[in-house]
C-alpha cells in the first residue's frame, strides 16, 4: 500500500468515526425532540431516527472491517 493510499484510508476512517459519534446520534436526537402532530411529521420523525441508526450501524461496521483488514487480523 502506498503512502497516498494509507492517507486516503485514514481520512475515510476519520469521517466514519465522525458519522458514528456525531452525525448519527445527532439525527436520533433530532428525531427524539421533533414534534410529531400529523401523520406526515410522524413519518419524518421515523425516517430521521431510522437514518440515524442506519448511519451508526453502517459506518461502525465499515470502520471495524477496514481497521481489521488494515491490521491484518
Amino acid at each position: 500500500m502506498s503512502p497516498e493510499d494509507a492517507n486516503l484510508i485514514a481520512k475515510a476512517q476519520l469521517i466514519r468515526l465522525y458519522d458514528v459519534f456525531v452525525i448519527g446520534p445527532l439525527m436520533m436526537y433530532g428525531a427524539y425532540h421533533m414534534n410529531a402532530y400529523t401523520p406526515r411529521q410522524r413519518v419524518a420523525r421515523f425516517l430521521l431516527a431510522g437514518a440515524g441508526i442506519a448511519t451508526v450501524l453502517f459506518n461502525g461496521r465499515n470502520y471495524l472491517m477496514i481497521d481489521s483488514l488494515r491490521r491484518g487480523d
